[in-house]
């Protein structure tokens, strides 16, 4: 799928040569992904995609991908950083580095950062804009959401394109009208822990207008089976499927549904590259993720679906369980029209998502996609210069090296 992506998009994008080599030399370093491997981890399985679709990308480019080896105290050194022209890293890898008096280089160094850092959180003692974290400049930061923060740079993530147009055109794939529930692991179901009740109120009013398939970790430490039978025992549940296996659920069925939490997560594009419907439900109230270098208000479990249109993906008020029937009542009508007795199909738009999953903005967690950002950070990887800060230096400007600020003129 790379290696078609990168032919359909042109060879324009191949890296330039660096330092007298053939294609440059990159350091990838997942050091938090080594530190939480699991799903136990909710926000983990978002970054491991991150970091797979990346190593991807750069072979796919021609990049020379050195993946620094899992293991306790496998911290990278200077001279091996010397050796590399990029490296991509995380917040674990900096303090790490700092650890080991071996700090990434800045000039080479992007950090994969999934909810952004928008330079407005300061004094936190890991991730807060002070030395020697801001010896990385704000756009040197890589996110999974394009918009948040703007102050950083998009990385997103990569999702494979469902069927070719011709494939497509001779037949569409079977569907059943069931739904597929977002997410591996659900404590936010479980309302004796804190969780707003409209997290288990969504998905009650989902199995009343289709049946709900669940497929989860059986052995997370939340007791995901257990709160699932609890609060919603109309729900199917099954194990963890493998990718094939999981896709192949997807491209089966109509409606991959949210509950409003994971926040980000990147399975929702991967339904809708299946030709599946998404519903999410928008925040009762915009809400800040704590614990996070980001004040910016989130307004949905995925903003950027928000601007994915009607009928492929769909934003409801969590609320209004009236409106939420509407909206299922208005899905199983375009569904009916395609895959419905009797149908004729006159809906080439609906019958096109269907069968190969295009929809306005795939474009944007394409392979496609992907590549050429990816492209554009290796081409555009070079010594920082103070304009790099420009931002910072009107905001917090006593928490910068000195390398952030323009020389003055001699006399």
């Amino acid at each position: 799928a790379w290696l078609s992506s990168l032919m359909r998009v042109g060879p324009s994008l191949l890296p330039i040569s660096a330092g007298g080599r053939e294609m440059p030399f990159a350091l990838v370093w997942p050091q938090a992904a080594y530190l939480h491997f699991g799903v136990k981890r909710v926000w983990s399985l978002g970054e491991y995609t991150q970091w797979a679709d990346l190593c991807a990308a750069l072979c796919a480019l021609g990049v020379q991908v050195q993946l620094n080896p899992y293991g306790k105290g496998k911290m990278p050194t200077a001279d091996l950083y010397q050796k590399n022209d990029l490296v991509f890293t995380d917040y674990d890898g900096v303090h790490g580095g700092k650890s080991k008096h071996a700090m990434p280089p800045a000039d080479k160094t992007w950090l994969l950062d999934t909810f952004g850092t928008d330079g407005t959180v300061l004094e936190h003692k890991f991730w807060g804009r002070i030395r020697p974290l801001t010896d990385y400049p704000l756009n040197r930061f890589l996110t999974l959401i394009p918009g948040f923060s703007t102050r950083n740079t998009f990385l997103g993530a990569a999702t494979v394109a469902g069927r070719t147009e011709d494939f497509a055109a001779a037949q569409l794939p079977h569907r059943s009208w069931q739904c597929v529930l977002w997410s591996k692991v659900h404590p936010w179901l479980n309302t004796s822990l804190g969780w707003p009740a409209y997290h288990q109120n969504l998905l009650r009013e989902y199995s009343k207008y289709c049946k709900v398939i669940a497929t989860i970790d059986k052995q997370d430490t939340y007791g995901t089976e257990r709160i699932l039978q609890s609060c919603c025992p109309e729900v199917d549940v099954r194990s963890v499927q493998s990718p094939a296996a999981f896709r192949e659920l997807l491209q089966a069925s109509a409606v991959y549904v949210g509950v409003g939490e994971p926040l980000i997560a990147p399975s929702c594009f991967e339904a809708l590259s299946a030709g599946t419907h998404v519903i999410q439900p928008r925040f009762p109230e915009p809400r800040t993720v704590p614990n996070k270098p980001i004040t910016q208000k989130w307004t949905s479990q995925h903003p950027f679906l928000e601007q994915v249109p009607e009928p492929f993906a769909y934003t409801v008020d969590p609320e209004d369980l009236k409106a939420l029937g509407g909206t299922f009542r208005k899905l199983r009508m375009a569904f009916d029209s395609v895959y419905g007795k009797g149908a004729v199909a006159l809906n080439t738009t609906l019958r096109n998502f269907y069968a190969t999953g295009e929809y306005p903005g795939r474009e944007v967690y394409s392979t496609e996609g992907f590549l050429q950002r990816v492209a554009h950070i290796v081409n555009s990887t070079r010594s920082l210069g103070p304009e790099d800060w420009e931002w910072e230096r009107q905001d917090h400007p006593q928490l910068l090296p000195s390398r952030a600020f323009p020389a003055k003129a001699d006399g």
